[in-house]
């Protein structure tokens, strides 16, 4: 939602004046000899291609790549994850485990503070049944494991069911 908002009211404009501009020139109206642009302004229109090029890459880059993996070990098991602080959760310190085979992570909640993406959800929600709760889940599937540890909830799955599963 809110970046390609950002990248089409920053490009419509442009594109407006471009066009606006070769219509100019067609109808005669404008002669490319009447744009002059002194020096310093040609290295600031450079700088600020460079500068909105490597926000595109860079936006690019966070909605499409991120990744979190789980390890278990014999006392607890880790949540690894780009973009979002690692977890780790003690055996001891879990009070319940559910299974749900179908949960739809966008419905109902909303993120406080966390990474989102095209593929990944990670960081601090809040909804109705859980209050304020951490997530780390794929888009794409449809079941989940709900953890509360300690009197907080931790939403987590795979890129797939099988994945819940075997780790």
């Amino acid at each position: 939602g809110f970046i390609p908002l950002i990248l089409i009211l920053s490009f419509v404009p442009m594109l407006y004046s471009y066009v606006y501009y070769r219509n100019q020139i067609k109808n005669g109206t404008a002669d490319q000899n009447d744009v002059v642009m002194v020096q310093s302004h040609k290295k600031v229109t450079k700088v600020s291609m460079v500068i909105g090029c490597v926000a595109i890459v860079f936006a690019a880059l966070l909605l499409f790549t991120g990744k979190f993996e789980i390890e278990f070990g014999e006392v607890s098991f880790t949540i690894d994850s780009v973009y979002w602080s690692d977890s780790i959760v003690n055996y001891e310190d879990i009070d319940y485990i559910e299974y749900r085979e179908k949960d739809d992570p966008k419905a109902a909640s909303s993120r406080t503070f966390g990474y989102g993406s095209f593929t990944l959800l990670m960081g601090e929600f809040k909804n109705q049944e859980f209050g304020r709760y951490t997530r780390y889940s794929h888009i794409a599937c449809d079941s989940c494991v709900v953890i509360t540890v300690d009197e907080k909830i931790l939403v987590i799955n795979g890129k797939d069911d099988a994945q819940i599963f075997n780790p």
